[in-house]
């Protein structure tokens, strides 16, 4: 006879037999969950889901109704592999994986990816069914890997994305659909680097991204009309281009993300471009060695607001390393608007640091934009030497304003267009 049970936190676990006993399987999570949390080894270092489906629980996660929403404490419902998808990077497994995705449609929940090798022509996560919040709909699936060092998803076919997701109501945004997607890397594999592609972002609203490390790819990352959703510990390395930004056909601009420990690294072009952007915020970020000398196409970030559209509310970032980079600005921010755009950079070292690679200006404003500094620190370090015709800033000082605030660096030749430092 099949028994269930609830666990706690609204989780149900199933058992494959009547002599396995509901509570030990529960005393297993609850141990799981103490020696996580101590610190301790209890177990193997490895995801709790692998642990229970180990153990052969099944884990599906419910609301406070009851209905499944795959989104509770345990962090799969089903897992990719068990001899049907290969992990190995002989056999293309689109099909295979798109088929699960497809099905796990029916009752919504994590796939789990286990670590290994895939080889994707197009694998396709499609929420775009879903037409309201969870529990109400209770469709969503998500899909997250063992950890960006071992779960590799490698694109194999030019001009196709290894991995795109859409989100809710015909890949519109305002479903709100939550859902948790990371813990792998997306490489290439078997394929020029021209015309690779990676991550495909579109109309995920309320969503959070975690875990993702994208690498040697011409088009790593492209976020289109995604609204309110938390990026955790996303990098982008070794690339021709970083994370774009676009509204595409989507109902929303990029509005309201937050991204937390991000790194761009080592990127030929812009790291971080497009738009239209409206209050966006970044938490402790790593930019440096992108653009290239000379190349006024390349640089940090190339970001475009409107403020006629979404008002004031601009970038705001919190703690930043930029270094090392090259091309036209560490930061090029244009509002295509005429009411002015509010930035806030806070706690964020600029760094030239060889007269070999450099970028012509750390920031330039094009339209009208309010830019205040606090404690941010512009410094040279070895041969660099500071030129007026590399300036700190280029902006127009008769429509937009810069503000700095306990910075260091101001009083050298480049600062031409005078910006005082306030104490």
């Amino acid at each position: 006879m099949r028994r269930t049970d609830r666990g706690r936190r609204g989780c149900r676990l199933s058992s494959g037999s009547a002599a396995e006993s509901i509570p030990s399987r529960l005393g297993l999570l609850r141990s799981v969950r103490k020696a996580r949390h101590l610190g301790t080894s209890l177990l193997p270092k490895q995801p709790v889901w692998r642990t229970l489906l180990a153990a052969g629980a099944v884990a599906v996660g419910l609301s406070s109704s009851g209905s499944a929403i795959g989104r509770e404490i345990l962090p799969a419902s089903s897992i990719l592999g068990a001899g049907t998808v290969d992990n190995t990077a002989a056999t293309d497994t689109t099909s295979g994986v798109n088929a699960q995705l497809s099905a796990a449609k029916a009752t919504g929940g994590r796939v789990g990816i286990p670590s290994g090798q895939y080889l994707s022509s197009g694998w396709l996560l499609d929420n775009s069914a879903q037409t309201a919040d969870a529990p109400d709909d209770p469709r969503q699936v998500t899909l997250e890997g063992d950890g960006p060092g071992s779960t590799i998803i490698n694109a194999i076919t030019p001009g196709v994305y290894a991995l795109k997701i859409l989100g809710g109501l015909k890949g519109r945004a305002n479903s709100l659909n939550y859902s948790p997607v990371g813990g792998f890397t997306i490489a290439r594999r078997a394929q020029p680097l021209l015309g690779s592609r990676g991550l495909w972002l579109s109309g995920v609203g309320f969503g959070r991204v975690r875990d993702i490390y994208a690498t040697n790819i011409e088009k790593p990352v492209y976020l289109e009309s995604v609204l309110s959703t938390a990026f955790d510990d996303v990098i982008v390395a070794s690339a021709t281009n970083g994370i774009e930004i676009g509204k595409g056909q989507g109902y929303t601009n990029f509005n309201g993300n937050v991204f937390k420990n991000l790194q761009l690294r080592l990127i030929d072009k812009f790291a971080l471009y497009g738009g239209p952007v409206t209050n966006l915020t970044i938490n402790s970020m790593v930019m440096q060695g992108v653009g290239t000398q000379g190349d006024a196409a390349s640089g940090g970030m190339n970001l475009t607001f409107n403020g006629d559209e979404e008002g004031g509310a601009g970038l705001s970032i919190n703690g930043a390393y930029v270094e090392n980079n090259s091309g036209e600005a560490d930061f090029v921010l244009t509002n295509l608007g005429k009411t002015p755009v509010t930035h806030v950079i806070q706690s964020a070292s600029f760094n030239r640091i060889t007269g070999a690679k450099y970028v012509r200006t750390h920031l330039k404003l094009v339209g009208r934009h309010h830019v205040v500094f606090i404690g941010a620190a512009f410094n040279s370090y070895n041969d660099y030497q500071a030129d007026e015709s590399r300036p700190l800033f280029d902006y127009d000082a008769n429509i937009s304003t810069i503000t700095c605030i306990g910075c260091t660096g101001l009083n050298r030749a480049d600062n031409t267009t005078g910006v005082q430092n306030l104490r």
